[in-house]
């Protein structure tokens, strides 16, 4: 839960709660109001939670899917046990989760059907700021023009 109004003579540090793996682990800013009270709003991401499914078909192609990219780890994990249990272990191995030292969660089953494995895990990946990449123009490649009907 993210902190709301809180006064400005009331400080909150990481050790009073005991779950800090819901919340935001982004910086904070501050915006001072008139009535001496201060709101606390997430800074822009310094990197996000990307929840991908490895699929491992027994026949056919390995291939991933991007299940959602969140801001904390908390929605990232909720997002890993919705699509988690929308499958069923139907083979003779049950699916198998676990947690990381960081707080992400993870899930696999070796026979979802058919022999196909299945992989939900979440990678922490940083956000670049604006600026960070040079403006490029294409080299070798041909505009497609949509036709209209």
């Amino acid at each position: 839960m993210e902190p709301s109004l809180l006064n400005a003579s009331h400080k909150r540090n990481a050790s009073a709660t005991s779950d800090s793996i819901g919340q935001s682990d982004q910086p904070k800013q501050k915006l001072q109001k008139s009535n001496q009270t201060t709101r606390e709003i997430p800074a822009a991401p310094q990197h996000v939670y990307i929840v991908l499914l490895n699929m491992n078909p027994q026949y056919g192609d390995q291939g991933t899917d991007i299940q959602g990219v969140y801001r904390t780890i908390k929605d990232a994990n909720n997002c890993v046990r919705r699509v988690a249990n929308e499958y069923d272990s139907a083979g003779e191995e049950p699916a198998r989760w676990g947690i990381e030292a960081d707080g992400r969660v993870y899930w696999s089953c070796m026979d979802a059907g058919e022999g196909d494995g299945l992989e939900l895990k979440i990678e922490k990946w940083g956000v670049k700021d604006e600026g960070a990449e040079e403006e490029e123009e294409w080299d070798n490649a041909i505009e497609e023009v949509e036709e209209e009907d």
